[in-house]
């Protein structure tokens, strides 16, 4: 952790999202800010930090027990993360009239907005991290690639019409994710997702400027995108020749507000529903990288449970297993990397939702491992979650395993009509393990991108300050089914796959799971399943074997068969 200097204020409020341009810490600067400022490493949270007064940390259920491992609970409260419950706490905590200083590059105008309202008795000053955490910027040159299999006209078209239609001068596009859809390039150096980072500008004549973000010292490849490119220092002067610019306040960073204020209007992202939408290419990319994945991590199950078969060698750790992974993937074409850091999580790491090894907390797996991971492709994104028993279940483990597996096929057999949204089919994910008491302190779907975020920011079956949960279906849309259970201190059980959503041509909708890894059947009590649940998981056992085989080599193949017990 990095001690802040307290320069003229007397607190420090910070959100991290991964939503905005500027969250992309790894590639802004070698520092996670949130685990500078707090000891905790997440993709998500908020902190109030103070050397005057007490502290607080605020995570969502992923993050609870990790927090509470990884926090000094001395100096920090841990609280949900909700904008009341930060708020509150600050009221409560930090005398009114004090300075809480923030980097408006981390909120979005809406966001900083209802801060400054709630907030209106505390003076707030704007800061830089760079400056009060002593960070240097990394930076490193962008190389452009070209998504030449998915361009459609119609992309850019969207931005015209919202021009058009609401009379702008020009639209701000600050979304890197929806920059690199609309564009057709990406930056396969960055890490876990390869967007590139900037700011869209498009005018109504229908010109287009991208202003690169500082992260990059230069840009090779700059032929690869179709329109002009300029550097972001250039971008304050340039929206000065608009008198009205359209922009998503969910979006774009305060900083510029503040800079920039009077002309903008609000117009909310056209593209996130349509980059949700994925087309018949994306489809097929998202399917062939779903099965390459697939092979790579039946390659990992095979080399687990092979691996001290005759008990004279120690099992693998955590991080061992991590790396072997990324070994397996690397034998594929058109790998790039990781997209997200790996959860490789044995024994009672697994009941920590959102755990990642670090060589202190490295471990040997006993008996139980949640392995959460995904790749990136050149032609596609995954995210998948297994659970595997290396040794003998007990009861309860095979009693929760089944029930989370029961939701999964719940949710994966569902044909709902036109207009229902993820949230809604939340309870069929969850009716198992409710019917037993118990629940899992996280959403069940969430949107996948294709070569971009592997958290689509649009679909969530959680009911998000974007309207995640309440986002109707739609045909095209590729979205996760990983329901769980978490025993703390003992084990946590988690099982993932990859759908997309498919029209039945009748008014109604259904899913296609498109990942291909098999189901442990060692931590399965088929007397509570039915006989319509195990007949779905044979025949998913099947399609896998059908799919996935002339990927795999022969012994892994014959391993496979036996495993999936299959005929």
């Amino acid at each position: 952790m990095k001690k802040p200097e307290y320069k003229n204020f007397d607190a420090i409020i910070y959100r991290k999202s991964g939503k905005y341009p500027y969250v992309n810490e790894q590639d802004k600067s070698s520092c996670d800010i949130l685990k500078e400022l707090t000891g905790l490493s997440a993709s998500a949270g908020s902190t109030v930090v103070s050397e005057k007064y007490h502290s607080a940390v605020f995570v969502d259920g992923r993050y609870k027990l990790a927090a509470k491992l990884a926090v000094d609970q001395q100096k920090f409260d841990i609280l949900d993360h909700n904008f009341a419950s930060i708020m509150e706490w600050i009221r409560q905590n930090i005398p009114i009239g004090m300075k809480i200083a923030y980097d408006p590059r981390f909120f979005s105008i809406n966001l900083f907005n209802k801060i400054k309202t709630d907030l209106s008795e505390y003076q707030l000053m704007p800061i830089n991290f760079e400056d009060v955490l002593n960070l240097h910027l990394n930076k490193r040159p962008l190389k452009i690639h070209r998504v030449k299999r998915t361009f459609s006209e119609s992309k850019i078209s969207s931005i015209y019409d919202i021009i058009t239609q609401n009379k702008l001068d020009a639209y701000l596009l600050c979304d890197p994710c929806s920059i690199s859809w609309l564009l057709n390039i990406r930056d396969f150096d960055a890490q876990f997702s390869p967007v590139v980072f900037g700011y869209l500008l498009v005018d109504k004549n229908f010109d287009a400027v991208l202003y690169l973000d500082e992260v990059y010292s230069e840009v090779i490849n700059p032929s690869e995108c179709v329109i002009k490119i300029k550097h972001e220092k250039d971008l304050i002067a340039d929206l000065q020749k608009f008198s009205v610019i359209g922009i998503d306040e969910t979006e774009t960073a305060a900083h510029l507000y503040q800079i920039y204020q009077n002309n903008f209007r609000y117009v909310s992202n056209p593209c996130l529903l349509q980059k949700a939408i994925k087309n018949e290419t994306e489809i097929a990319d998202m399917k062939a990288a779903a099965k390459t994945d697939s092979a790579a991590i039946v390659r990992l199950l095979h080399w687990l449970y092979s691996y001290n078969e005759d008990n004279t060698k120690q099992n693998p750790t955590e991080i061992e297993i991590a790396n072997k992974l990324v070994e397996f993937r690397q034998q594929y074409d058109n790998y790039v990397g990781e997209s997200f850091q790996c959860i490789s999580a044995a024994d009672e790491h697994s009941a920590i939702i959102h755990y990642s090894p670090t060589p202190q907390s490295d471990t040997r797996v006993k008996n139980m491992l949640l392995l959460d991971t995904g790749g990136q492709y050149k032609y596609g994104t995954t995210d998948i979650t297994r659970t595997i028993c290396l040794n003998k279940p007990t009861r309860e483990q095979k009693l929760f395993y089944t029930l989370v597996l029961k939701g999964h096929i719940a949710l994966a057999n569902m044909k709902f009509p036109e207009g229902t949204t993820l949230a809604q089919l939340e309870p069929f994910a969850r009716q198992f393990l409710w019917h037993n008491s118990v629940d899992y302190p996280h959403s069940t779907s969430h949107g996948i991108g294709y070569m971009s975020s592997v958290h689509e920011s649009l679909i969530s079956s959680a009911h998000s300050s974007r309207g995640g949960g309440s986002v109707v279906l739609h045909p095209g849309m590729i979205i996760s089914n990983e329901p769980g259970y978490y025993k703390n201190g003992f084990f946590g059980i988690r099982l993932e796959n990859m759908m997309l959503v498919k029209d039945c041509l009748d008014g109604y909708l259904t899913f296609e799971t498109i990942s291909l890894v098999p189901f442990d059947w060692y931590l399965i009590d088929e007397h509570i399943l039915t006989d319509i649940e195990i007949e779905w998981v044979q025949k998913y056992h099947r399609n896998i074997y059908s799919k996935i085989n002339s990927f795999l080599p022969e012994d892994v193949m014959h391993w496979l068969v036996q495993y999936m017990r299959i005929s």
